[in-house]
């Protein structure tokens, strides 16, 4: 509620509501936060009438830390100001007690800064492109019609860094507006707002940063953009950090590529529009260009030539940027919604891993990388930083690929080649849809009984690909399991489990192990949502035995050191703990996660060092479990 009030509110509002933010956040112990709302309170128009009781309370605050000579400093100041009999007793006798206290603890001790927490790999950077390591090199994609890809020089190791890259840029969804930072994008209680608009930044550094790519062209017409698509905001972003919009010529492989070469070098898949898309596309460039004025976007755009010309000259870029943002764009995910429990939320199968969407982004170099179904790297996110890492060994020649969302552990073959096409227009050739192994998303055939079968392409009348069988009849079970599982969601939502749920759902997986190959990902679903059923009765080794029988059916579906099965390792641990079983199975498990999470750059922190990844925090968890299995297995 004070961060709103803070983002719409003026002048002397936005100092109080900064100030009694920082009462709630003393209230929580989050001192470290009140300290922050204290100090820019005081430099937001701040009744000067009342600044001793901002004073005081960040005095309060700075002491909670061990900073006792900054609180004496604030105490000072505010009783010479103070003006309230009851609030002068209280600094009086704050000042008497602390003043003669030797022992001073700096704030530093209790804190490190945030930026000198070593998340983000360093790489030794390759001499032509940017933000990749020196492991790759740029070259022609193998795979047809791909164009051209990144390939391994030498062999990589799994959870090698090979890409770490800061957006070009970025835009934060509405949902998040104020739970995170405008500019870094990482989640934050204490945020402090524009002058002029409602934009909230995390941080001075963070403010200036946004104020030199793109705030300061962005804050007169925030209401305008506000009300802009993501997509559309996202490509003014871009088109606002490229400088020269003329493409270079130039293909010297000494050449270092920058980023705006990069970015404007993205595939449009214009030729692959209907007429009807490309003439909504210019007719919404041309709005969003008449509704900003003629100096929005850099000189670049804005030739000697009268209005008309202008508004055509930037609108075709607009409308071409938009277009390559199209297929080329990222979505930053975190992991584990804080305001969503793990076990009670409806839609956290077991290969979804709770992830949301944070921002939507542009990330030139990692554009770059092609896709497959069955990818060798994983993405992982740091605020606005993007690290891509092996997750299994890339031989030297090797191309390295990322995954466009769809994946052979979730998803057919039929479907994957349907998403890919409709989305990104083109017809996936990548080793898992190149291979005749077993779809692991197909049906059972009823007849042949053989497990590698997939529907025919007539959705009228699918048949068997092996004996030609038809297979109406399991369309037709899927759709009765579908209901039954949409029933059984709704308990879930309504907060109203009971036996009943988990009858419902043993039956559906019954009908699932007879419909589908075994290491079908709705079986795998089912079987985490009878878990997180069963945990909410707290049944942990009920829920357990579901849990781990979901990951033995994924497990073969994903690489080696998947970091989508670590996830649920991390869960199974969990439940493990919580049924108190023996210690050495559970501490097994344990480790198990741990090496995966190591194996994808994920290690222990230094004492001290708070995590500020959410995948860092299960880490820190997993070795939090270690100890106390640990001492419990030396006392029984």
């Amino acid at each position: 509620m004070y961060t709103k009030a803070i983002a719409y509110g003026r002048g002397e509002i936005v100092g109080l509501c900064m100030s009694n933010r920082a009462a709630v956040f003393m209230q929580l112990g989050m001192n470290k936060e009140a300290l922050t709302d204290c100090t820019m309170a005081m430099s937001c128009c701040y009744p000067t009438k009342l600044l001793f009781k901002v004073l005081h309370r960040r005095a309060l605050a700075f002491l909670a830390l061990g900073d006792v000579p900054s609180a004496l400093q604030d105490l000072r100041t505010a009783l010479a100001q103070c003006t309230d009999m009851s609030c002068r007793t209280q600094i009086e006798v704050l000042l008497s007690k602390h003043t003669s206290c030797n022992a001073v603890a700096s704030l530093s001790s209790v804190h490190l800064p945030e930026e000198l927490i070593p998340l983000i790999p360093e790489i030794t950077t390759h001499p032509t492109l940017n933000h990749a390591s020196e492991s790759v090199c740029l070259t022609p994609s193998k795979i047809p019609s791909a164009g051209r890809g990144l390939c391994a020089k030498k062999d990589i190791n799994p959870g090698e860094p090979i890409v770490v890259e800061e957006a070009f840029a970025a835009v934060l969804r509405s949902e998040h507006n104020f739970k995170r930072c405008h500019h870094c994008l990482k989640s934050r209680l204490s945020l402090f707002p524009c002058d002029n608009c409602s934009a909230l930044w995390c941080s001075v550094d963070c403010k200036h940063a946004s104020d030199s790519l793109y705030h300061s062209s962005e804050c007169k017409h925030a209401a305008f953009l506000d009300s802009c698509t993501d997509e559309v905001r996202l490509a003014l972003r871009v088109l606002l950090r490229c400088k020269n919009k003329a493409r270079s010529l130039e293909k010297s492989p000494t050449r270092v590529l920058s980023d705006d070469d990069t970015v404007l070098s993205l595939m449009t898949h214009i030729e692959d529009l209907t007429e009807d898309q490309l003439q909504e596309c210019a007719r919404m460039a041309v709005k969003i260009i008449r509704s900003l004025p003629l100096n929005f976007l850099p000189v670049s755009l804005q030739p000697d030539c009268p209005t008309l010309d202008y508004v055509s000259h930037a609108a075709e870029a607009l409308g071409t940027v938009i277009c390559q943002l199209r297929t080329n764009t990222y979505a930053i995910f975190d992991v584990g919604d804080p305001h969503l429990s793990d076990l009670a939320h409806p839609e956290a199968t077991v290969h979804e891993n709770y992830q949301y969407r944070v921002a939507q982004a542009v990330f030139p170099t990692a554009s770059l990388l092609n896709h497959s179904c069955r990818p060798n790297t994983l993405l992982q996110y740091y605020g606005r930083f993007l690290v891509i890492r092996a997750s299994s060994k890339i031989s030297v020649g090797d191309e390295i690929f990322n995954n466009y969302g769809p994946h052979e552990g979730h998803m057919s073959k039929a479907q994957r080649q349907s998403a890919l096409k409709s989305q990104y227009y083109f017809t996936c050739c990548c080793e898992a849809c190149s291979s005749e192994t077993t779809d692991s998303n197909s049906f059972v055939c009823p007849k042949c009984a053989n497990i590698s079968v997939s529907i025919g392409h007539d959705p009228d009348h699918p048949f068997c690909s092996i004996c030609q069988a038809d297979l109406s009849s399991c369309l037709k079970q899927e759709k009765k399991c579908n209901f039954l599982l949409d029933k059984a969601r709704e308990s879930f939502s309504e907060s109203c489990l009971g036996a009943e749920t988990i009858s419902l759902l043993e039956q559906v997986l019954s009908m699932q192990k007879e419909l589908y190959h075994p290491h079908n990902s709705r079986i795998a679903e089912t079987n985490d949502m009878i878990s997180r059923a069963y945990a909410s009765f707290s049944e942990w080794r009920m829920a357990a035995k579901y849990c781990q029988e979901a990951i033995n059916i994924l497990t073969p579906t994903y690489p080696e050191n998947s970091i989508e099965i670590a996830m649920e390792l991390h869960k199974l641990s969990q439940l493990l703990f919580n049924s108190k079983e023996q210690p050495t199975g559970t501490l097994e498990t344990v480790d198990k996660a741990l090496a995966v999470f190591a194996a994808n750059g994920f290690h222990k922190l230094p004492s001290g060092i708070p995590p500020t990844n959410s995948t860092q925090e299960i880490v820190e968890e997993l070795h939090q479990m270690r100890l106390c299995l640990a001492e419990w297995d030396r006392s029984s």
